[in-house]
């Protein structure tokens, strides 16, 4: 269970303004982009070994990293059309499931296609994969986006306390 100190940054207390941090749009869309970036460029090598539809890896890299990027930035618009403005920065979680499922569904269709004969425990080991990679880089990034914002309160709160030198 989360320690009682550190809440949700949008939280309110029972009337009280609270003076946090708070992100911007824009703030919320760039640690969107850049959870989806690295996601995707994971998703464009998987898919490239998978179904060899790009070239090279380093060109599945660059088509991933930019729809990855791309798609992650329209989530982050549609989570705070459908939320509001208090919706968490945190979104590598959801970005991980979703960016999971795509490799278990070329997994799938390339079995499908192949008719490989593989075991049913296999075959749907291989389909859970991808979305449990998923979930672990979503929530990594997840505890890195934390750890930032925890680093930039404080800044904020030691630049707040700090008094200017007097002449």
């Amino acid at each position: 269970m989360p320690d009682d100190d550190f809440q949700d940054s949008f939280e309110k207390h029972d009337g009280e303004t609270d003076s946090r941090w708070k992100p911007s749009l824009g703030i919320l869309i760039l640690c969107g982009m850049l959870d989806g970036i690295i996601l995707g460029a994971a998703n464009g090598v998987l898919c490239h070994y998978i179904i060899g539809v790009v070239g090279s890896p380093f060109a599945a890299v660059l088509y991933g990293a930019a729809i990855g990027g791309g798609a992650a930035a329209f989530i982050v618009l549609l989570r705070r059309a459908i939320w509001g403005p208090e919706i968490s920065i945190e979104i590598g979680t959801m970005l991980g499931l979703l960016y999971g499922i795509a490799p278990g569904l070329l997994i799938f269709a390339q079995m499908g296609f192949a008719r490989q004969a593989i075991g049913p425990k296999a075959f749907v080991g291989l389909l859970m994969a991808a979305s449990m990679l998923g979930f672990i880089m979503g929530g990594t990034l997840d505890r890195l986006t934390e750890s930032f914002v925890r680093w930039l309160q404080a800044n904020q709160d030691e630049d707040a306390t700090t008094e200017p030198p007097s002449k």
